[in-house]
C-alpha cells in the first residue's frame, strides 16, 4: 500500500495478491486521487477500476502483445478498424462495458467514484468519452498525463459550453 498526503496533488494505492471481490489468485491494484491509504483499505473511499486493457481483449478476442507484430497493420490498412482499439477506445464495444459498469456500479453503490487505467487513459478522443460517460478519473503512462489533463479539461469546459446556463 503506498499511503499519500490527503490533497489533489496526491493519492493512494493497493495493491492485492487477490481479486477483492472474487478472491481469486491475481494482481489486483487501485489508484485513489485525493485519498490516504487507509482510506482505500478501510473502504471508507472506494473506487472502481476499470482496466482498459483487458475489456478491449475481452471484446475483441484479441491479444494486443499477439496481434500488433503479426497482423494487426494489415486490419488497419485495409479498414477493417479505423483505428487501434488498443490507442483509441471502440466507444460501440468497450464503450458500452464501461457505460453500462459505471451506471450499474453507482445504482448498486451511489457516490461509487470511477476511473480507467491504461493506454485510453491518455488518448485524447477517449478521455472525452470517459468523461461524458462520468468516470471520475483516468490513469495512463507518466508521459501521457500532460495530454490527459489537457483533455480532460477540454471535456469540463465543452461539457460546461453544452449545459443550460444555471441562474
Amino acid at each position: 500500500m503506498g499511503d499519500g498526503n490527503l490533497g489533489d496533488d496526491s493519492g493512494s494505492g493497493v495493491a492485492f495478491t487477490r481479486d477483492p471481490a472474487t478472491g481469486r489468485p491475481g494482481v489486483y491494484g487501485d489508484y485513489l486521487p485525493d485519498a490516504r491509504g487507509e482510506d482505500v483499505v478501510s473502504g471508507v473511499r472506494n473506487t472502481m477500476p476499470l482496466t482498459d486493457p483487458d475489456l478491449t481483449q475481452t471484446v475483441w478476442g484479441l491479444s494486443r502483445d499477439d496481434v500488433e507484430a503479426a497482423f494487426f497493420t494489415q486490419y488497419l490498412d485495409q479498414h477493417i478498424f479505423e483505428s487501434s482499439p488498443f490507442e483509441t477506445l471502440d466507444r460501440e464495444g468497450v464503450g458500452r462495458l464501461v457505460r453500462l459498469a459505471v451506471t450499474e456500479g453507482r445504482a448498486a453503490r451511489p457516490g461509487l467514484k470511477t476511473g480507467v487505467c491504461g493506454e485510453h487513459g491518455g488518448d485524447p478522443d477517449s478521455v472525452h468519452f470517459f468523461h461524458a460517460a462520468g468516470l471520475d478519473y483516468v490513469s495512463c503512462s507518466p508521459f501521457r498525463v500532460p495530454v490527459a489533463r489537457l483533455e480532460a479539461g477540454r471535456a469540463a469546459v465543452e461539457q460546461a459550453e453544452r449545459s443550460p446556463a444555471r441562474s
